[in-house]
């Protein structure tokens, strides 16, 4: 989970200046774009005998990416 929160962080970081959205939909885009990562590469270990594939590896991904995103991200406050 701790590698999706830096996911977020990090996506929010280098999109917010070009995103036209509202940083909640930047947010959340973020989020399922971690989620569908995620789930391919659970999907990926189905094919090997080692490895176990989880959901809940998919849904730390999709927390953990949105709450990096939500730590860095706020509303802008008129100055």
């Amino acid at each position: 989970m701790l590698v999706y929160v830096v996911f977020g962080t990090l996506g929010v970081l280098s999109l917010r200046d070009t995103y036209k959205g509202s940083w909640i939909r930047l947010i959340l885009r973020l989020a399922g774009f971690a989620v569908i990562f995620s789930a391919a590469n659970e999907a990926l270990q189905l094919y090997t005998i080692d490895r176990v594939a989880s959901l809940t590896d998919i849904v730390s991904a999709g927390v953990g990416s949105f709450a990096g995103g939500v730590i860095v991200s706020s509303p802008r406050r008129p100055k």
